[in-house]
């Protein structure tokens, strides 16, 4: 059984097929947004950090929205192996009443936070040795600015009114905000499409803010409000704009590793029930992307990996969290393949094209 779907883009494949793989190649790495489904990639995020960049010499910018900044901000300790199993341990220990509101929700993420990441260990992060971590949330404008949920449940239906016609549209909403790691200036900066975007430095003041503020998901979740360094306002979970990284990432050398839950990307969050929402193809171009197979899925309780829907699944908590474990424990295998690869040294062999039906055509909705 394989447990990896791997696909590059065309000058990643190249260049992969040419030289071979090294961890000095990556200059990028890119984390999607999916709350529970960071489970699946554990084993992964436990392999490239505490092995295979453990020598590594030039920087590494990280990008993430949501959970996926978390990972980075687990990665970027001087320890990354403790900080995962202390992320993935109280990940799957967390409780709630029967019927939580969006207080109850943030209080416990704010004591998973404060678990993957004590205020002792802050400044290891922004001093790491290589990691640059941009993490990135979004202001929101208008009623979805609002915590009264009558008016953020109206300024939400306007942003998916507004994103159904084009995703363009959505800067009429919400801003992107990239809290930067303070040394050094990721290739991808500034961001060139439809959405104003601010940079702010990341300092021991914002982090945790920004941190919160980049998992923060409407409605579930209290907003962070005027998080320090940062333009006045209400931020949100950075998902809402970028889901899976959809970036224009600039490199004139080097390549995106862009472990994901999915074989699908998915710009937006509102665009996963757009099927004609897709990624660019050259966006894509120097893009490593690993992603879980089909035979793997398969033997997952309920044939998938875990997501946030399964808090209405199941009837009791323990139930949820014993079969998490199971996906989590059985994801490991994607580690353990990959590490096969990198010491065989036959990744070239394994590397597939992004299918064309999968990306977005000229004409497509996508801006």
């Amino acid at each position: 059984m394989s447990a990896l779907v791997i696909r590059a883009g065309a000058t990643a494949r190249r260049l992969i097929e040419q030289d071979g793989l090294n961890p000095e190649q990556f200059v990028v790495m890119a984390g999607a947004a999916g709350g529970p489904k960071w489970l699946a990639l554990a084993g992964l995020d436990r392999y490239f950090f505490g092995e295979f960049f453990a020598a590594r010499k030039r920087p590494l910018f990280t990008v993430g929205s949501s959970i996926s900044s978390w990972r980075f901000a687990a990665a970027a300790q001087d320890d990354p192996v403790a900080a995962f199993d202390r992320f993935e341990q109280a990940y799957l220990q967390q409780r709630y009443s029967d019927k939580p509101d969006a207080a109850e929700i943030s209080s416990v993420c704010n004591n998973l936070l404060d678990t993957l990441l004590p205020d002792e260990h802050i400044e290891q992060l922004l001093k790491h040795r290589y990691l640059r971590p941009n993490i990135i949330a979004v202001r929101c404008l208008g009623k979805a600015a609002h915590e009264t949920p009558r008016q953020l449940k109206a300024g939400l239906a306007a942003i998916a009114v507004s994103n159904l016609r084009s995703r363009a549209r959505l800067a009429q909403h919400m801003e992107r905000t990239v809290f930067r790691h303070p040394d050094g200036h990721a290739p991808f900066l500034p961001f060139r499409d439809a959405f104003v975007s601010h940079e702010v430095a990341l300092t021991a003041d914002n982090l945790k803010p920004a941190l919160r503020a980049s998992a923060s998901i409407p409605l579930l979740m209290q907003g962070e409000p005027d998080i320090p360094g940062a333009p006045p306002g209400m931020y949100r979970d950075g998902g809402l704009i970028d889901y899976h990284m959809d970036l224009d990432y600039r490199l004139d050398d080097g390549l995106v590793l862009f472990p994901h839950f999915s074989t699908r990307i998915v710009p937006g969050w509102l665009d996963k029930f757009l099927p004609w929402r897709k990624p660019h193809a050259h966006h894509l171009d120097r893009v490593l992307m690993i992603a879980p197979s089909e035979q793997l899925l398969a033997r997952l309780p309920n044939k998938k990996i875990p997501d946030r829907k399964d808090f209405n699944r199941y009837s009791d908590l323990d139930s949820l969290l014993a079969d998490w474990r199971v996906a989590t424990a059985e994801c490991r295998r994607m580690a353990d393949e990959w590490a096969e690869i990198v010491n065989s040294g036959t990744l070239a062999s394994r590397l597939e094209a992004f299918p064309e039906n999968s990306l977005a055509t000229a004409n497509a909705r996508n801006r």
